[in-house]
């Protein structure tokens, strides 16, 4: 699957990626491009956090990282988030996703 470039941008020591979020699904993915953003699936609703928690676990598993590397930066209530991850670049990190 191609992940559009645009969601993926240099941050320091890592990168900031733009995601859409699909709290309640049946099943936790990347399920593609939406816009400028990377589409993930979660099967956790979005409630006290819990989605915004399993996101940032799941990036930690996709990108080889540990969780504390995995910020949520902006879009805490919204499905439109932002995450910095130190430790990657955006290249490998969108190799990365792409491959879930």
């Amino acid at each position: 699957m191609e992940l559009p470039e645009t969601a993926f941008k240099a941050d320091g020591s890592g990168v900031r990626i733009r995601v859409h979020a699909q709290p309640g699904a049946k099943v936790s993915k990347v399920a593609g491009a939406y816009g400028d953003s990377v589409k993930i699936a979660v099967a956790t609703p979005p409630v006290d956090g819990k989605a915004n928690k399993m996101l940032q676990k799941l990036l930690a598993g996709w990108l080889g990282v540990a969780a504390s590397q995995v910020n949520l930066v902006s879009g805490m209530t919204g499905r439109e988030k932002s995450f910095s991850v130190t430790g990657v670049s955006p290249q490998e990190a969108k190799k990365r996703l792409e491959e879930n």
